[in-house]
């Protein structure tokens, strides 16, 4: 922030009241806006996603600040109604995707790796965060959307905001050459957009 870039934070934490805490020192840092990272799965040991918990998560982050909003979420589990309880606790957009249950396990000895399930992101989850995209907008939801999911290339970009996400996040990819990642990014749009005259 003291560098005037426009900085956008993805914040944790185990309650309503933590995460609204956490969120006003965040911006009183300098940041000009929050994700709300409630879904997770990392950061609790169980739990199931519903409306009234994303309502309550989302609410008590709007009532501590004014800056914009974004809440993630994890597909699947009646993705709209979660949506439409973010947007209604004071959510300005949802970000989908969050990470969705994986395990792993050791083939040899059988044991699950890491003792239990734990958040699985990568490349396999486009498809399904665009058909999950592409179903809320299809169903009349209306709200922002940052897509996120699988973004490697110039292409999966465009595939995002092809079925209607507004914003494109990129994560995964970044864990490899993240300033080359994102030149390769930006070069590929740059180049898809004037080759459509855009």
């Amino acid at each position: 922030a003291e560098h005037t870039l426009p900085v956008i934070v993805s914040i944790h934490a185990r309650s309503p009241e933590e995460l609204g805490a956490l969120a006003e020192q965040v911006v009183n840092a300098g940041a000009r806006a929050l994700e709300l990272g409630i879904a997770c799965m990392n950061d609790e040991e169980t739990f199931e996603d519903t409306p009234d918990r994303v309502y309550r998560y989302t609410e008590q982050e709007r009532a501590r600040v004014s800056v914009k909003i974004s809440t993630k979420l994890a597909i699947g589990g009646d993705t709209r109604g979660r949506a439409e309880a973010a947007i209604c606790a004071g959510a300005d957009a949802i970000t989908l995707n969050d990470t969705i249950p994986g395990l792993a396990v050791e083939t040899d000895s059988g044991q699950v790796y890491l003792g239990d399930s734990y958040g699985y992101s990568g490349p396999s989850l486009k498809p399904m965060v665009l058909a999950e995209i592409f179903a809320l907008r299809n169903a009349g939801f209306d709200s922002p959307i940052l897509g996120s999911g699988g973004v490697q290339t110039c292409d999966d970009i465009v595939d995002y905001l092809s079925v209607g996400a507004n914003v494109v996040q990129v994560y995964t990819a970044l864990h490899r050459n993240m300033y080359d990642t994102l030149v390769d990014l930006h070069e590929g749009l740059t180049s898809w957009l004037d080759n459509r005259g855009m």
